[in-house]
């Protein structure tokens, strides 16, 4: 009974987990596939320690973007065909202690005041 419990305790505090924070992983969007960071509960994406992402689909972001890693987040940008989506209600932050280099970005931000701030130098890759 006590380990049913404690997996019960993992999975909601699992289920309640904000936004991502890639702490080293490689993460893989494949073409056609999502990933979708809901800023509504102040969620956003934080990259540290190295950490990758190989996005081919789109991340849809509602929260804010931080690249706190010594690399600029994307690994494959030939072909550049990976989307990241900010999709806020309030002003979002783009920056971090480290530029990031985006394959495409669209900003569609309805928030009255300041959509977007970017702190760094944040870029779109052309090929």
């Amino acid at each position: 009974m006590m380990i049913v419990l404690v997996l019960m305790a993992s999975c909601n505090w699992i289920a309640v987990a904000q936004g991502i924070r890639n702490n080293g992983a490689n993460i893989v969007v494949t073409t056609g596939s999502w990933i979708y960071v809901d800023g509504d509960a102040n969620g956003g994406f934080l990259n540290e320690n190295g950490g990758l992402i190989d996005i081919d689909g789109e991340m849809i972001i509602e929260g804010n973007w931080t690249n706190n890693a010594a690399n600029n987040v994307f690994t494959n940008r030939t072909p550049s065909d990976g989307w990241v989506r900010f999709q806020g209600t309030t002003t979002q932050t783009v920056g971090g202690t480290a530029d990031t280099r985006f394959e495409y970005a669209e900003f569609n931000n309805t928030s009255a005041g300041t959509p977007i701030s970017l702190s760094r130098k944040e870029r779109k890759s052309v090929e």
